[in-house]
């Protein structure tokens, strides 16, 4: 439990502080790790702010907690990245906090704002798979979601378990740029 309420302390001051933050979540390769600010926590998950390698804005990360064993706070590539907070880089931030900020389970509450948004997300899972799309229909435990290929094609309708989320991406500029290409598919010209 101490452990919890340190984590907490470190997320909450990275908030209020607007610290870039590093968070580790892959044991198995200690080299990969996201960068960003942290917009918001849950019981379950944190909310990114996502930065890339060229300290441009990569759109929303939400990690699930259990997964990360590793933050770090003013470490020399965080200082390295020229980049200075911004309230609102997307225009989906404003409008996000004010729905999600009281929810207990960020990947629900994410998820639900996708589904009724209609918000193009990617969906990385436990097992190795990945799926981009939009949400169909959700529950407690499940969502259907419309799943489409990099071109832009549609794949089919998946029924996927919540609890097996490792990565939610949305926002992201390969997002937008899947949105248009199933856009085009869909009112060819």
């Amino acid at each position: 439990m101490e452990e919890k309420k340190l984590f907490n302390k470190i997320l909450d001051e990275s908030i209020e502080k607007k610290l870039l933050i590093s968070i580790y979540d892959n044991r198995s390769d200690t080299d990969k790790f996201s960068v960003g600010y942290v917009i918001t926590h849950f019981n379950d998950s944190v909310l990114l702010h996502s930065v890339d390698k060229y300290s441009q804005y990569s759109g929303y990360e939400l990690r699930p907690i259990e997964d990360i064993f590793k933050i770090g706070q003013t470490t020399e590539y965080n200082n390295n990245l020229d980049i200075t907070y911004s309230e609102s880089p997307f225009l989906l931030h404003n409008e996000m906090i004010q729905t999600i900020s009281e929810k207990e389970s960020g990947i629900s509450a994410i998820i639900e704002f996708c589904f009724q948004n209609k918000v193009l997300l990617k969906t990385y899972f436990s097992y190795g798979d990945q799926i981009s799309g939009f949400i169909k229909e959700i529950n407690d435990d499940y969502f259907l979601i419309d799943s489409y290929y990099i071109d832009g094609s549609y794949e089919g309708t998946y029924l996927v378990q919540k609890s097996n989320i490792s990565l939610i991406d949305f926002d992201s500029e390969n997002e937008k740029k899947l949105e248009r290409l199933i856009n085009k598919n869909k009112n060819p010209k």
